[in-house]
Formats: C-alpha cells, sequence, structure tokens
C-alpha cells in the first residue's frame, strides 16, 4: 500500500502546466475557479476528500488537455470535475441537475455529461491519487496537534489549492509543511513533531522540495492583489476559525 501511495504520487502536475503550452487559460483563471468551487463545495456540504479530489481532477485535466479548453469552457470543466469527484466520494452526490443550477443555466446536462467523458477519457479512468487531506489527517495523529493547529493547516491547505504556483507539489508535501509551519509558528499547547521520524513522508521530502514553500510560496502568500478568496475564507468562517 505504502508503495503504491509513493508511486501515485509520482504522477503528481508538473510545475507551470498551464504556461507550458499557448492556451487562453492563466493562472489567475484558475485560481479564481478553484475559489468558485469551494462555495459550491459549501453549499453542497460535500466530504474535504471531494474538495481535494475536484481540484486533483480539474489540474490534471488541464495539463492533459488544456490546449482544447477556452475560457468559456473553464467552469464546465470545474463542475465537470466535482460532479467526478462526488460520483468517486460521496454516499449520495448531487444530481447532474444541481451542478445545471449552481452554474445559472450557462451549460447544459449534455454539455456537462459530454465533458465527463472528455475528462475520463483525459485521466484513463484513474481517480484513485492520495490527497493532501488524507496526509494532514495522519501528520496531525502523529505529532499530536492541537484542534487548532489542526483546523489552521486545512485553512491553509485550502488556500494552497487556489495558488496555482503549488499545485505541482506532492500532497505528502502540501501537508506536512502546513502541519509544521502552522504547529510551530501559532498555536499553543502539545506539539510533538519529533515523533514524525523513521520510514514517515516527512524524511522523503528531499531536494527543492525541502520545505522551500514555507517561504515567499506559503499558501497565505497566495492571497495577492485584490482577489481575496472569499470561498475559502467564508468556508472558514462558518467553521468558526474566523480571525485566529
Amino acid at each position: 500500500m505504502f508503495c503504491f501511495v509513493l508511486s501515485a504520487m509520482n504522477l503528481a502536475t508538473l510545475p507551470s502546466f498551464l504556461l507550458s503550452f499557448a492556451v487562453s487559460i492563466r493562472p489567475r483563471m484558475r485560481d479564481m475557479l478553484v475559489d468558485w468551487l469551494v462555495e459550491v463545495h459549501l453549499q453542497f456540504n460535500l466530504l474535504q476528500e471531494t474538495l481535494y479530489l475536484t481540484v486533483s481532477t480539474l489540474d490534471r485535466f488541464l495539463q492533459a488537455r488544456g490546449a482544447s479548453v477556452t475560457t468559456r469552457q473553464l467552469q464546465l470543466v470545474g463542475v465537470t470535475a466535482m460532479f467526478v469527484a462526488c460520483k468517486y466520494e460521496e454516499m449520495y452526490p448531487p444530481e447532474i441537475g444541481d451542478f445545471v443550477y449552481i452554474t445559472d443555466g450557462a451549460y447544459t446536462e449534455a454539455q456537462i455529461r459530454r465533458m465527463e467523458v472528455a475528462v475520463m477519457a483525459a485521466l484513463d479512468f484513474d481517480l484513485g491519487r492520495p490527497l493532501p487531506i488524507n496526509f494532514l489527517r495522519r501528520d496531525s495523529k502523529a505529532a499530536n496537534v492541537e484542534m487548532g493547529v489542526h483546523s489552521l493547516a486545512k485553512y491553509a491547505m485550502e488556500l494552497a489549492l487556489a495558488d496555482y504556483g503549488m499545485a505541482h507539489l506532492p500532497p505528502s508535501v502540501v501537508a506536512g509543511k502546513h502541519t509544521f509551519t502552522n504547529g510551530v509558528n501559532g498555536v499553543k499547547g502539545k506539539w510533538e513533531f519529533n515523533g514524525v521520524k523513521g520510514n514517515y513522508a516527512f524524511n522523503r521530502v528531499k531536494g527543492n522540495y525541502a520545505f522551500n514553500g514555507v517561504k515567499g510560496n506559503y499558501a497565505f502568500n497566495g492571497v495577492k492583489g485584490n482577489y481575496a478568496f472569499n470561498g475559502i475564507k467564508g468556508n472558514y468562517a462558518f467553521n468558526g476559525v474566523k480571525g485566529k
């Protein structure tokens, strides 16, 4: 199982996957779409795994077929990625009509179904990927962190979802650096990060990954310009993490 997880992480998206070909989709468009998808995720009351699988599916499709995606189709790709993720993760997924409604009728059910076929073909029907939220839960348990640290790390990770500069990082690195950074920087109480030793994922963070993302590219720094990722902030405001 552990070998499978490591091999799956090696199939992560590539750096600058939107900039590697001349397309109309720019990184900021992708980031704004992800923030909107967080709002949709909150409105549908979906699982955390569904959100992360949605973004993973979106990025992998843009990496594979981004050259053929227009700005008009970008939101369609986003809702289709969530529709696919819901089928994979949810016990009672929203109906396709709910996704038509959430886009204010911008796309029809037939368009979503056609895009679903295109997404699944591009991904070769392979949705099994380790997600950052899975690693975060394990990290929090291994480090014996308080709920405040865990919640703040989840908030930071969702900000990282909407940061194109971090889209290529393996999920274990995304989870590990946010657990580590939030644990040592701010929340009082027990912090037993030394318990994460041996063969655990942190020891495999080598080369350019080695927590460089904590500097400069850290998720909070991804909130630039006038766009404040209100969907992500609103999500955690509802959950009592507001102002902390």
